[in-house]
């Protein structure tokens, strides 16, 4: 049976970092990538079924962000969700997050109306999603961002998912990016994609954005080829 596992903290930032077509490449994906697919989303319904369920009577919205989310990025096989709580129900759902899952970062990053967690969804063996693929019995990495609604944190992640969502452009840049990056360490990719997105932010910002100007696209592509953002 599958269950949600606390997190393992062996995370060197090496070695792990592998990434997948998403769905709107469909045409092109093997069948081992069309089955991984399938086994994501099964896993990302099942979080959502738990979570529904630990989290009810609270005041949350549940939203998928991530890659994985998006109908033209690239993903490595792990999902990011973001709970949005009532200021009054936030100390709650931290509460319930906290009975299955690891605090993340709290030290450096928590605050009154952010905090976030890590858990590992385990793959049951000989899954029909899973029985032909080497993630049999293995586990997908899960982060959970919970913020308090209306507040400037979790409007920046629903404003950058709504952005993502919207322009395909950006969305390719982010996958030239993972491209680039794809035999790096973890902290150098993940310093590249924050300063993308602080390249970005003017752009998310500005409710009148109707796409990338064609300098300004050049000066991206520009910077991610060059690896100097």
């Amino acid at each position: 049976m599958s269950e949600i596992l606390p997190l393992d903290n062996n995370d060197d930032g090496e070695g792990d970092f592998a990434i997948y077509p998403r769905k709107g490449f469909s045409n092109f994906h093997s069948k081992n990538e069309i089955e991984l697919i399938s086994a994501l989303e099964s896993v990302h319904s099942k979080i959502i079924e738990i979570l529904t369920s630990k989290l009810q009577g609270l005041d949350t919205e549940i939203h998928l962000i991530g890659s994985f989310g998006l109908d033209v990025c690239i993903f490595k096989s792990e999902l990011d969700i973001q709970i949005s709580s009532s200021r009054e129900n936030f100390e709650q759902v931290k509460e319930v997050l906290s009975s299955f899952c690891q605090e993340k970062h709290r030290e450096k990053l928590w605050g009154r109306d952010y905090a976030l967690f890590h858990s590992e969804y385990q793959y049951p063996k000989n899954d029909k999603h899973t029985r032909t693929l080497s993630i049999d019995g293995e586990t997908v990495p899960i982060d959970y961002v919970v913020t308090v609604k209306d507040t400037e944190k979790d409007n920046h992640y629903k404003r950058t998912r709504q952005f993502l969502e919207g322009n395909l452009d950006i969305q390719t840049l982010y996958n030239m990016l993972k491209i680039i990056y794809l035999n790096k360490t973890k902290e150098k990719y993940s310093y590249a994609k924050w300063k993308l997105w602080d390249r970005l932010e003017r752009f998310i910002k500005d409710e009148n954005f109707s796409g990338l100007s064609l300098e300004d696209k050049e000066a991206l592509v520009e910077a991610i080829e060059g690896e100097k953002l």
